[in-house]
């Protein structure tokens, strides 16, 4: 059985257990690793956790189910579609990845192949009337753009602004290597991540985070905190493990990255530090 995520809150804090489902103990460990790293808001480690229980035992399904949604949660749909694919290559009347499969293409206006997989799934499965529900929104979509199809869709664009709320004092904001945008919370001692439709999601809150302000990160998928309040700079490194990198800096303000060095402002003593970083 399937231990399955949800859009908007995770339902597999029960671990996983290696004799029950005959599952390989080094597997079920990096599994269970993934699950505590998703408490914290580590999605990135969780998704290496996963990605390494499944390398080891690959009809690990729970393992890639989890990761395929952890990839759809995050808005990166085509590795989602990857790793869902894959096993149904092995499985291809799961009903429960075919759903989920169905989801994702549906959220990527892929209506045509959501709707062929939803009629994959048969009357008999846990999913087929979740399933219908899909469908049926489909069917009602598809109408209304061959209704407004007619209609004069000429008018002119008006460029608007999108405003993102709920992170509290926004401060420093920092782009990876993925093009994924990070953005600190000053009062909220804490780094968001902003996904692709506009929502956002906590990355890292911990007790070592405390007023930060810039954000860099660097080519090896580090980022760099300006911990304001504690005088010194942090780093994050992909997996969510947070270490101070700078013992002491005089109220650090921004950070940069160029090459292999960090560029720090300092507020308190109207300098900028340097430090390598490799």
């Amino acid at each position: 059985m399937k231990r399955f995520f949800s859009i908007l809150f995770l339902l597999i804090f029960v671990k996983v257990n290696a004799l029950a489902n005959n599952y390989n103990l080094d597997a079920v460990r990096l599994y269970n690793l993934g699950i505590e790293k998703y408490r914290v808001g580590a999605y990135s480690a969780a998704i290496e956790y996963f990605k390494s229980a499944t390398a080891i035992q690959d009809d690990f399904y729970d393992a890639y189910y989890n990761l395929a949604v952890v990839y759809d949660y995050l808005g990166e749909y085509t590795a989602a579609i990857m790793v869902m694919e894959t096993v149904l290559e092995k499985k291809p009347e799961d009903s429960a990845f075919l759903y989920k499969l169905a989801q994702v293409y549906y959220k990527k206006g892929d209506l045509k192949k959501s709707s062929e997989l939803l009629d994959e799934i048969a009357p008999t499965s846990q999913e087929y009337n979740k399933a219908r529900q899909l469908a049926d929104r489909i069917g009602l979509e598809n109408s209304a753009k061959i209704k407004y199809s007619g209609k004069d869709t000429a008018a002119k664009t008006v460029p608007v602004f999108q405003k993102i709320k709920g992170i509290n004092a926004p401060t420093g904001i920092s782009v990876d290597l993925n093009g994924f945008v990070y953005v600190a919370s000053y009062s909220d001692n804490a780094i968001f991540k902003l996904m692709p439709n506009g929502i956002h999601q906590l990355y890292v809150k911990n007790k070592m985070i405390n007023g930060p302000i810039g954000l860099a990160s660097d080519k090896n998928g580090n980022m760099y905190v300006a911990n304001y309040k504690n005088n010194n700079i942090l780093k994050i490194d992909k997996y969510g493990n947070t270490t101070v990198f700078v013992e002491y800096s005089d109220k650090p303000y921004s950070v940069y990255v160029k090459d292999s060095v960090l560029y720090v402002s300092e507020q308190g003593s109207n300098t900028i530090l340097t430090k390598k970083l490799y």
